[in-house]
């Protein structure tokens, strides 16, 4: 989480309520994630990009991936047992919901 952490600061040096991660590769890196994928392209065989989307607040992140795809080892690594500083809990949702929850979400800040 030091990559967040990162971002985090990022934000609040620049005054800014949230960032969205949209670029797969971002996403990927950010959580420390790969996929895993198919193509006609043998050198693309194994892709480490997958679909996703993240929002990172100053006190929350959140991530929509396709949780049909996500072994236990993933939702391991991204949910950690017992974790009790809500900022530092990953929420996961499907990607599915993605863009609905980032318009509510936004839609909630121009209330504020």
């Amino acid at each position: 989480m030091d990559k967040v952490n990162d971002l985090r600061s990022n934000l609040e040096e620049n005054n800014k309520a949230a960032m969205v991660v949209s670029e797969p590769d971002e996403v990927a890196w950010l959580f420390n994630l790969r996929g895993e994928g198919s193509s006609t392209i043998d050198s693309l065989m194994i892709s480490p990009l997958f679909q996703s989307l993240a929002l990172i607040t100053r006190d929350s992140v959140k991530l929509w991936i396709h949780l049909e795809k996500a072994d236990d080892e993933i939702k391991k690594h991204l949910i950690q047992e017992n974790c009790t500083l809500h900022d530092m809990c990953v929420e996961v949702n499907d990607y599915s919901s993605g863009i609905n929850d980032l318009k509510q979400w936004a839609r909630a800040q121009e209330m504020v």
